[in-house]
């Protein structure tokens, strides 16, 4: 509350600060005049201190991978007929082709989150064999769409890779978080199929250079 008395009606507005941490929605003068402003107020160099530490924490947070629990805690709050499941793909490099890298597919687990029957959270992705990757699936009846959740072994932003189901879905994108969606399905359909997965398809657009579409990058699929 102090700090918001010693500001006047020549500071920006909070929202027009805000907006300069975001690195977006103001026009090049605005965002000039409202850093020259910050050189000579106190004030308001506080304010923009405290939101550049709340949008830091939020940017890394919002890249993190969507974790086992979570899903886990989705399905329990979800619908009955919801199903999931873990899906590990064990490379055949026999039949690598233009698609990208071939993986066999195995499901490990799938099920509709009643007690007794398991729980994502019992695989850990640091048991992935290096070579190998692993998929969360988890139905969306009302939008008939089944979400893909990738993992890999190590920490990894995934905004340019696809994957490639033959006969199923071409060329479908993942976010930064490894995240996509494909038609609605069972997940024990995806069990022993051959799909393809290529890395390196995209360089990360200049306009994911703010802040805000950084964060709506991660938080949209």
């Amino acid at each position: 509350m102090n700090k918001q008395k010693t500001r006047n009606h020549h500071c920006p507005t909070h929202t027009q600060l805000e907006l300069l941490c975001l690195e977006s929605g103001q026009a090049e003068d605005d965002q000039k005049r409202s850093q020259m402003h910050l050189q000579q107020c106190m004030s308001c160099r506080n304010v923009v201190e405290e939101l550049d530490g709340f949008y830091s924490t939020l940017l890394k947070e919002v890249f993190k991978p969507v974790s086992n629990q979570v899903l886990d805690f989705a399905k329990e709050i979800g619908r009955d007929d919801v199903e999931y499941g873990y899906i590990l793909c064990e490379p055949i490099p026999e039949r690598n082709n233009g698609r990208g890298f071939a993986f066999r597919t195995n499901v490990l687990f799938s099920a509709n989150g009643e007690p007794g029957k398991g729980k994502l959270a019992q695989f850990n992705k640091r048991k992935i064999p290096h070579d190998c990757i692993a998929l969360r699936a988890m139905t969306d009846p009302e939008y008939k769409t089944l979400l893909l959740f990738l993992v890999a072994p190590s920490d990894s932003h995934f905004d340019d890779w696809v994957l490639n189901i033959p006969g199923t879905a071409e060329n479908v994108k993942f976010s930064p978080i490894g995240v996509s969606k494909v038609p609605l399905s069972s997940v024990k359909t995806f069990d022993d199929k051959v799909i393809f997965l290529k890395t390196g398809v995209d360089s990360e657009p200049d306009w994911l250079d703010s802040r805000l579409q950084r964060i709506k990058e991660a938080t949209h699929f």
